[in-house]
């Protein structure tokens, strides 16, 4: 069974620019068992790893519509613990942007091998087939699986 799957919009929604809905809310990304909190602006732009193709991001900024717009998001990879695979919840945009979703736990005894090859073929399909799509990378946080998995790519 695979780690992952692959959410793709219609035909005719693939791989155009997402449109702004409305202004980014501020929200926390938690405070768990690392014992801090995070207050981050869901309008915080994510990290730029190659400029203006692909961002390193949180949950909170991949959730913010407004900002995926700006960036002309048109893939993500969603490897937060909370994805689902049936498309609702945590990839809030499945009718516009391409998914990869590959939820793993975020800890020393996670095995992420299927993860890097599914992501690396995701992500590199994306960017060599058409200069303009853009991809984003997301964990909870965006400070530790999507580095990860971004890193491998």
């Amino acid at each position: 069974m695979s780690a992952c799957s692959i959410e793709l919009p219609d035909n005719a929604q693939r791989g155009r620019p997402v449109e702004s809905r409305g202004p980014g809310v501020a929200r926390s990304s938690g405070s768990g068992r690392w014992g801090c909190e995070i207050e981050e602006p869901a309008s915080t732009r994510p990290a730029e790893i190659l400029v203006g193709r692909l961002y390193i991001a949180s949950a909170v900024q991949a959730s913010n519509w407004e900002l995926l717009s700006d960036l002309k998001v048109t893939h993500i990879v969603n490897c937060s613990r909370s994805c689902n695979f049936d498309g609702t919840g945590s990839n809030p945009f499945s009718a516009e942007i391409n998914y990869c979703s590959c939820g793993f736990a975020d800890n020393a005894s996670s095995d992420l091998t299927d993860a890097l090859e599914q992501t690396w073929t995701f992500i590199e399909t994306a960017l060599s087939s058409h200069p303009r799509w853009v991809v984003l990378v997301h964990c909870a946080s965006g400070i530790s699986r999507s580095v990860a998995l971004v890193c491998h790519s």
